[in-house]
């Protein structure tokens, strides 16, 4: 537990500075010791978006669909959004 608990912090600590690829790491490790935990995955999919990553910031997007959880909805507009603004226009 206190493993998590300090590859969490580090997360945090680098979103909060900016540090999206960091953060995203952290987050990504946290999954590797627990799949099936949620909250991890929306944060590597926010960063992931924040730091422009969009493949990774899918990945994780759809998985939360998959959970299917109450919030399901929301991920499916976000994976929605991130297809429009990478539409290239001819």
């Amino acid at each position: 537990m206190y493993i998590r608990n300090a590859i969490s912090n580090r997360g945090v600590k680098a979103y909060n500075a900016k540090d999206y690829k960091t953060a995203l790491t952290a987050f990504n490790e946290l999954l590797v010791l627990n799949p099936n935990d949620t909250a991890m995955y929306m944060n590597a999919g926010v960063v992931a978006k924040m730091d422009e990553n969009y493949p990774e910031a899918i990945k994780h997007f759809k998985k939360m669909t998959e959970f299917n959880g109450p919030d399901a909805k929301n991920y499916h507009i976000e994976l929605i959004n991130i297809s429009l603004n990478n539409l290239k226009i001819i």
